[in-house]
């Protein structure tokens, strides 16, 4: 599942439609679930609306959101380890 940090969602005054439990290596907890338009200017990404996000603290680690899975499932992902890039199309 999508990831958005969670002051971002608050900010937008959103509110969690729903909660789901998430096992992390620090234990179990439970999140909130956001529907959410996401966007993607200047870029062939389609945009996707609506989709459930899970709130998340995500700014400590330098990011606001992190793709999922949900996500990538429409697109094709080459992930090159070797030479250090990745491409991604839809």
């Amino acid at each position: 599942m999508s990831a958005v940090d969670l002051t971002i969602l608050q900010g937008l005054g959103l509110r969690a439609v729903n909660s789901i439990p998430l096992v992390t290596p620090s234990g179990t907890t439970t999140q909130g679930v956001y529907v959410v338009r996401l966007t993607f200017p200047g870029s062939p990404i389609p945009m996707l609306d609506p989709v459930p996000v899970m709130g998340s603290s995500l700014q400590g680690f330098g990011h606001i959101a992190l793709l999922g899975r949900d996500f990538l499932a429409g697109a094709l992902m080459n992930y090159d380890g070797v030479h250090g890039y990745w491409t991604i199309a839809f």
